[in-house]
C-alpha cells in the first residue's frame, strides 16, 4: 500500500535497462549490474521491519537475520546451479558478467535469486521472524531452529530444479548453437 520507490529511483532503473544496449565493455556491463542490484536490496529492504537492521546486502559474517537467511538461501540456490552446469558439461569457472571460481553458477544464478530465494526469505521475514528468533553474537547472526526450519521448507519449494536446469540448457544452447538464451523469471 505503499512506493517503495524513492523519487526518480524508478525511473532510474528503467533508464539503466534503456541503456545496456549501448555498453560496450563487460566493465560497464559489470557496473550497471552492481549499482541495479545494491539499489534492489536498499529499494527491498524498505519493506522489511528495521528492528532487523537489514540494509543492504552486507559482506560475511552477517550481523542481521535478513542477510544471513539470504546467504543460506543463495547457497542453496548454488548448489543447485551447480549440479545443472556439471550435467551440461559447462565450466563453471568460465562467466560471462564476473571472472574467476565459479563465475558462471553466480552469473546464472542471479536472475533466478528473486523468485527462487528473496520471495521465501522475505515472506519468512515478514510473517514469522520476530526478535527472538536470533541472537546477534559478537562476531555474526545466528538463526533459531524454528526460523531454520521453517526458512529451509520455504526454500524447498521455491528452488525449482527445473527452472534452473532450462537456464543452465539455454545458456549452453546459446554458446554451442548460437540460440538465443531465455531465462524464466
Amino acid at each position: 500500500g505503499r512506493n517503495l520507490y524513492y523519487e526518480g529511483e524508478r525511473e532510474f532503473l528503467y533508464n539503466l535497462l534503456d541503456d545496456v544496449e549501448y555498453l560496450i565493455t563487460m566493465e560497464e556491463l559489470r557496473r550497471i549490474q552492481k549499482l541495479s542490484a545494491d539499489m534492489y536490496y536498499e529499494t527491498i529492504s524498505r519493506s522489511t521491519n528495521p528492528i532487523f537492521g537489514f540494509r543492504r546486502r552486507t559482506p560475511r559474517p552477517h550481523k542481521d537475520p535478513i542477510n544471513s537467511m539470504l546467504s543460506l538461501g543463495y547457497s542453496m540456490l548454488f548448489g543447485n546451479c551447480c549440479v545443472s552446469i556439471i550435467g551440461a558439461d559447462l565450466d563453471g569457472d568460465i562467466g560471462v558478467l564476473r571472472e574467476g571460481s565459479m563465475s558462471l553458477v553466480l552469473d546464472l544464478i542471479d536472475p533466478l535469486k528473486a523468485k527462487m530465494v528473496d520471495s521465501a526469505v522475505f515472506k519468512i521475514a515478514s510473517e514469522i521472524l520476530k526478535e527472538d528468533s536470533y541472537d546477534i553474537g559478537t562476531k555474526r547472526c545466528h538463526l533459531n531452529d524454528e526460523i531454520m526450519d521453517a526458512l529451509t521448507d520455504e526454500l524447498h519449494m521455491s528452488i525449482n530444479q527445473n527452472d534452473i536446469d532450462r537456464c543452465v540448457l539455454s545458456y549452453r544452447d546459446s554458446i554451442a548453437e548460437n540460440q538465443p538464451f531465455k531465462i524464466n523469471y
